[in-house]
């Protein structure tokens, strides 16, 4: 048989090993999420990330006051909580060990809540997508702080014409918004790149 003949006879129904290739260079075809798993994993990435995100503040503000606390002299520590916080520095201190561990019981909280949510709404890889989107939060809430610190700086310096208490609630209010807009996109997301592949027969040459 001549080259000819063989490649007529390959692309007839042989086997044509440039078929071949370009079935396995196509990209497999991912499981779709359904609308519940959708729903399932917007709302936990916002409930888990508003609680994780006050968790971290929580426990590193308690744990940067009690570093201050323990290279400050005793006086000064005593000063500091009577002038500041009406209490005696004992007091003062037992109160940011109970902060430090509130924050850490509520990092864990957010991460135990998340893996089992999203597994119980048998999205693939729930750990995965926990953990995926914890990681990249962290980071945009470290770039969100930075804002909203700059904001609430620039916010004092306009305390005559605006309420103190007003703006406080207001920006608490639009920060954890902005937390959980975050975490519903990033656990969205996760979601969806943690999908599965379609498994289809191998098809069998006789």
């Amino acid at each position: 048989m001549d080259a000819a003949a063989h490649v007529r006879v390959n692309h007839a129904g042989g086997h044509d090993p440039l078929n071949n290739l370009r079935a396995y260079a196509s990209p497999m075809p991912r499981v779709s999420l359904t609308p519940a798993q959708v729903r399932r994993a917007v709302t936990t990435g916002a409930l888990a990330h508003v609680i994780f995100a006050v968790g971290v503040w929580l426990g590193f503000s308690a744990a940067l006051l009690l570093l201050s606390a323990a290279i400050s002299s005793p006086d000064q520590r005593e000063s500091i909580a009577q002038e500041g916080y009406g209490i005696d520095a004992a007091t003062a201190v037992l109160l940011l060990v109970v902060g430090l561990v509130a924050g850490l019981a509520l990092v864990a909280s957010a991460i135990v809540l998340s893996g089992r949510l999203l597994a119980s709404a048998q999205l693939r890889a729930p750990w995965a997508v926990t953990w995926s989107a914890l990681a990249i939060s962290a980071a945009i809430d470290f770039v969100l702080s930075g804002v909203f610190t700059f904001v609430s700086y620039a916010l004092s310096f306009q305390s005559d014409t605006l309420d103190p208490t007003t703006v406080t609630v207001v920006g608490t209010i639009v920060m954890l918004a902005v937390v959980a807009l975050v975490g519903a996109v990033l656990w969205r997301l996760m979601a969806s790149a943690f999908r599965g592949y379609v498994v289809e027969p191998t098809p069998t040459f006789i």
